[in-house]
């Protein structure tokens, strides 16, 4: 289920009261205020796997309070996690100030008192889940509220990717599906926020492969791709994602040159791209060398690049 709420819907007086009393009030249990008069647009889109609500949130300038009053309005217990785009929150949990800024995500928990400064637009990533579901993979995560980390190394980046990943292709998953994306969600959380054993090599594998898998989609063209530069970008072991990927039959190099070639193919077959020549196509495409380029072609297709421009290009006869 996606739902969108924006503002902008409503007149300028009456934004600022829609998303304090029905977006944070309500869902996350949170006191909006700011001292400014006039327009708020603000726009939150919800987005429900299973069990876990991801929300995705641009927002002006304010502040939110979470105190006794806000705690004792709900019996349901959630953790939140933003993951920050743009922007930055100055936080206090129970009196230990930090701050978070884009590039970073950041914990808290609706039983513990909160005040937090958006002291600029802030657009965010937030992952809403049972409490009760992260203690139960990650018991030590309380030490953790409130802690900025990094989301572009380890498990955070591992998480970010597959959020990614996710949010291009929701609409092609079922209910099921769906819940199998929020559990996976709270791996990975428990994974970035101190599960135990999450680095032997069977643990979140099919989450770390999708997530590695989102980054070789954004990255194909580029030619230092390989098992070292996502190692290096998600804080594993070459050794590990070498395992990662055979235990499925295929090697993390065979699946990046399958996908090189599968867009090399594309782009011979389209009548547009005529003048490029086979060389070119195969560079743009990440290949370095092209014998290698010419080989695997043939091995996927059953014919030279040459020969399958020729054959999908070929005009169609006229009808009658």
């Amino acid at each position: 289920m996606r739902i969108v709420h924006d503002t902008a819907a409503f007149p300028a007086h009456q934004q600022f009261d829609f998303y304090r009393e029905v977006l944070c009030s309500d869902f996350m249990q949170l006191r909006a205020e700011r001292d400014a008069e006039g327009p708020y647009r603000a726009r939150i889109v919800y987005e429900t796997f299973g069990r876990v609500v991801a929300i995705r949130t641009s927002l002006p300038r304010h502040r939110v309070v979470r105190d006794s009053r806000e705690m004792a309005r709900t019996s349901q217990e959630h953790l939140f996690v933003h993951m920050l785009r743009r922007g930055g929150i100055e936080h206090d949990h129970r009196g230990v100030p930090d701050r978070a800024m884009a590039g970073q995500m950041v914990l808290s928990d609706s039983t513990r008192s909160l005040h937090a400064i958006i002291p600029d637009r802030l657009e965010t990533v937030t992952l809403a889940l049972p409490r009760a579901d992260l203690l139960a993979r990650a018991p030590g995560f309380q030490d953790r509220i409130g802690v900025a980390l990094d989301l572009s190394r380890g498990p955070a980046a591992l998480l970010r990717a597959f959020v990614r990943a996710v949010s291009r292709h929701s609409g092609e998953l079922d209910g099921p599906a769906r819940n199998r994306v929020g559990d996976q969600f709270c791996d990975l959380l428990a994974a970035a926020y101190g599960a135990a054993g999450d680095n032997g090599p069977h643990a979140l594998p099919e989450s770390r492969r999708q997530a590695i898998l989102a980054h070789i989609d954004a990255h194909l063209f580029d030619p230092g791709l390989g098992a070292a530069s996502v190692a290096a970008r998600f804080g594993l072991s070459t050794r590990y994602v070498g395992k990662l990927f055979e235990a499925g039959g295929v090697t993390l190099g065979e699946t990046v040159a399958a996908k090189r070639i599968g867009a090399a193919a594309a782009i011979l077959s389209n009548p547009a791209a005529r003048g490029r020549t086979i060389a070119e196509v195969a560079y743009a495409c990440g290949f370095s060398d092209l014998t290698t380029f010419n080989r695997r072609f043939r091995q996927t297709f059953g014919a030279t690049p040459r020969e399958f421009r020729a054959a999908t290009n070929t005009p169609a006869a006229p009808n009658g």
